[in-house]
């Protein structure tokens, strides 16, 4: 099998978790919970299997990093909205990621390298295990209501528990995704200032993207594996407009 169609298959397992991701709040309402968190768990399977296969075969891009990144960045919206929906507070952590979010597109327009920090990999970790366990916990009754006609009592046993302690595991993981996502948009905002080289900041995110809409390179650069490895540790938006942080080291 070639590079190409190797890089086909990879970023199509990408894509389908961005499609899957885009539909999952229709879907939650028309499912059953237990096909819903089959859905969930097949979607995740999909990020490792991606991330697996471009190393594996050598074909990780600047496209595939960027259809990667959006469809994480998807999927955690996505699981927001349904959990606002279940549970009001979690609009905090919704409105949060969106600030984030913003954050990071303005300082890796701006220059920044973009790497997580400590604080973001940690925060990643909490708040899956938070989202994980309130959507566990909201749809539990039903759950457990599905697993009635089954002979498998210590399952049973554990989401009667959940829904015995419903109030406070919810408070719990709600408290716990709150206060780590407040933590961590006050570490995104100082570590896009600190992380910005002053002479970058100089020129304007609207001349970059002009170069960006000249640059008949682009597309070359967005699916090489080559150019991927060897500019991994550079900046995305020098990766992307190499020419113009040319023009700008002349002058």
């Amino acid at each position: 099998m070639d590079k190409n169609a190797k890089k086909i298959i990879v970023n199509s397992i990408t894509l389908t978790r961005v499609l899957g991701t885009i539909i999952m709040p229709i879907l939650f309402n028309l499912v059953s919970g237990n096909m819903f968190i089959l859905i969930l768990g097949l979607l995740l399977l999909t990020d490792a299997i991606d991330g697996f296969l471009a190393r594996k075969w050598n074909v990780s891009t600047i496209f595939g990093s960027l259809l990667d990144m959006t469809a994480d960045k998807l999927f955690a919206f996505a699981i927001l909205v349904i959990l606002s929906t279940m549970f009001p507070v979690m609009i905090i952590p919704l409105i949060l990621e969106v600030v984030i979010s913003s954050i990071n597109i303005k300082s890796t327009l701006q220059g920044s390298v973009g790497k997580s920090s400590y604080v973001g990999k940690i925060k990643t970790w909490i708040m899956g295990i938070s989202m994980m366990c309130l959507l566990i916990i909201g749809l539990s009754p039903e759950i457990s209501a599905s697993l009635s006609s089954l002979n498998i009592n210590f399952i049973k046993d554990i989401f009667e528990n959940i829904i015995k302690h419903k109030d406070v595991l919810t408070t719990t993981f709600e408290s716990t995704a709150v206060v780590s996502e407040l933590i961590t948009t006050v570490d995104y905002a100082i570590h896009s200032k600190k992380d910005l080289d002053l002479e970058r900041n100089k020129n304007s995110i609207r001349n970059k993207i002009n170069e960006l809409k000249k640059d008949k390179e682009l597309i070359k650069r967005l699916f090489d594996e080559k150019y991927f490895e060897k500019t991994k540790d550079e900046p995305l938006i020098k990766k992307l407009v190499p020419n113009y942080y040319k023009k700008v080291d002349k002058k």
